[in-house]
């Protein structure tokens, strides 16, 4: 819990991030329960996108259902975050996403003349740096 922010740089250059991974100081919640793990923050600015990795515990029946099966999967989780609240993202999706920034509609025909894809994390990041680039 003294560990705020773990910061990974490339061939030991601190003037570039690889990745920067952040604590859980926002009381993010993942089903009902104060998420413990650290996030990785993937965009500077007011609003942030943050990827949440679990690896989780996984059972399952094996070829004829006479024993359990156990295994690890990866479970990814993606949050926007600013000042005031950080909620978890339901849908990958244009709707989903704008859904938590203000004004957003205001930029549809940036998103289309760019072509975001919001399922992607890439584009993802990009409209939000743009967004935060226009909001201040």
């Amino acid at each position: 819990s003294l560990v705020k922010k773990i910061i990974f740089h490339r061939n030991n250059d601190t003037s570039t991030k690889e990745a920067v991974f952040i604590a859980n100081t926002m009381q993010a919640q993942l089903y009902k329960k104060e998420v413990k793990n650290y996030f990785r923050l993937m965009n500077d600015g007011a609003y942030k996108l943050l990827k949440l990795h679990n690896r989780i515990v996984t059972t399952g029946d094996s070829l004829f259902g006479t024993q359990k099966r156990y295994y690890f999967t990866t479970e990814i989780k993606y949050f926007i975050s600013s000042d005031s609240k950080t909620e978890l993202v339901k849908k990958m999706n244009k709707e989903g996403i704008l859904l938590f920034l203000p004004g957003s509609s205001e930029y549809k025909d940036w998103i289309t003349k760019n072509d975001i894809d919001f399922r992607k994390e890439d584009d993802l990041i990009r409209f939000l740096d743009y967004y935060n680039s226009v909001k201040k």
